[in-house]
């Protein structure tokens, strides 16, 4: 199994509770996981972008400047000069704390040198997370199924029923005409699929909303919000994707080779705490209303 590489940001007490060392960092790295989940290289790219755009709110020129104002000065060519002193100050420690806090996650200047003539990347980034959000429904809803209705079903819960379900739930809000945006989102992101459907389990929780395959992406605004919370269910999707059966597959759904695992190890729970049951019309729609034969998984 690959490990999430999550530095310094998490591990565990020696009581074994979770200990979040730079929340702002490690949700950096967690959605760099989610939206380029096979390219370090960009993986890398958003990060130190990230990292720049924080340093920036950090050390923003409005702060020099009322630094400057409120210092004594002979003239204001003096005051221009220390301006000056202090942004190539501020430049020197940006490039220090980018090279002790997002080196050791990728290496190397190559991929840094790229950003400052790269454009921003939200339409990759928005990219990712839609495919992150199909994977993480495409777990989250087979769980749900294994968990509470697999006696309900024919032949029990499957890849296959979840596809059909989320592409059932987005016709109805015309956000998906056919199973293919989800097998591809499958393809790139199956390997970070426990950490997206985390996400999506806090984000029902705190909106006490029925869980539909509506959302345009990822809740990621919940993970940052409760990184504790989130570590645990992806450790408790993962555990699942790596024992979970179909009766119709020898196979479990995760590749122990290729699932990127916590770097932490946490005790296995049950998820049954944290799943709502199918909505009798989805229920429905999967007994009655799913086509037959079954869809290949």
């Amino acid at each position: 199994m690959r490990t999430l590489d999550f530095g310094q940001d998490l591990s565990l007490s020696a009581e074994g509770t979770l200990v979040v060392n730079n929340r702002p960092r490690l949700y950096s790295r967690i959605i760099a996981y989610l939206v380029f989940p096979e390219c370090l290289e960009r993986r890398y790219e958003f990060l130190v972008t990230c990292g720049a755009e924080l340093l920036q709110r950090e050390f923003s020129l409005d702060a020099v400047e009322q630094y400057v104002l409120h210092r004594d000065h002979e003239s204001m060519d003096d005051a221009e000069a220390l301006r000056k002193n202090l942004q190539q100050r501020l430049a020197c420690l940006n490039l220090l704390l980018l090279k002790e806090n997002f080196l050791d996650f990728g290496g190397g200047f190559g991929p840094a040198e790229a950003v400052a003539s790269r454009r921003p990347l939200p339409e990759s980034l928005n990219a990712g997370l839609w495919h992150a959000t199909l994977a993480g429904y495409r777990l989250l809803f087979t769980a749900i199924m294994a968990v509470h209705h697999d006696n309900e079903l024919r032949a029990g819960a499957g890849l296959g029923k979840a596809t059909d379900l989320i592409v059932w739930l987005g016709r109805k809000s015309d956000l998906l005409k056919s199973r293919n945006p989800v097998m591809e989102a499958w393809q790139s992101h199956k390997n970070v699929a426990h950490l997206a459907a985390a996400a999506v389990c806090i984000g029902r929780k705190i909106y006490r909303s029925r869980l539909t395959a509506n959302s345009v992406q990822v809740p990621t605004d919940f993970i940052v919000e409760h990184l504790e919370e989130f570590i645990r269910i992806s450790q408790d999707f993962l555990d699942f994707g790596l024992f979970f059966k179909s009766p119709k597959w020898t196979q479990t759904i995760f590749d122990r080779d290729t699932v990127w695992r916590l770097p932490v190890r946490l005790a296995s729970r049950p998820l049954e705490p944290d799943l709502p049951r199918l909505s009798a019309e989805q229920l429905e729609y999967l007994i009655t209303k799913r086509w037959a034969p079954a869809p290949p998984e």
